[in-house]
């Protein structure tokens, strides 16, 4: 029984099968293609990818625009998060190094006279003794 009630219009063989059927009910299911509609289908399939590709590109054009948007508060999220971890912040600034040859140190100040931080003198700095010593002569 693969087809019935062949030689009669749709509609009367909708008929017929109401009258006759044990039930009615509406579900998906796999109807077979005919050959012509098979040029049909690949015409709509050229046309959806034709659409996916557009909006695809459409989606990567939107997504690089709100990334480049995203990306100074990224970049300040990580400076914030860095600098409440850290407990200092990040600035430029004009620093005065000083310093004392005894001690063999350089410190570094800030404009409010705030030591920022200590570390020993390099070589070149050692000549300061020199220097100082040429001053006084």
């Amino acid at each position: 029984m693969n087809k019935i009630l062949e030689g009669i219009s749709e509609e009367e063989r909708v008929r017929s099968m109401d009258d006759t059927c044990y039930r009615k009910v509406q579900e998906k299911f796999y109807q077979p293609i005919v050959s012509d509609e098979i040029e049909e289908i690949k015409n709509e399939l050229l046309n959806a990818y034709m659409k996916l590709s557009d909006l695809e590109a459409e989606k990567k054009e939107v997504i690089e625009e709100i990334n480049e948007r995203i990306k100074p508060y990224k970049k300040e999220v990580k400076e914030l998060t860095s600098s409440l971890k850290q407990g200092a912040r990040e600035v430029e600034d004009i620093l005065w190094y000083m310093d004392d040859q005894e001690e063999g140190l350089m410190y570094l100040y800030d404009r409010f006279g705030n030591l920022i931080k200590s570390r020993k003198l390099l070589p070149s700095e050692r000549q300061g003794v020199v220097r100082n010593n040429l001053k006084i002569s």
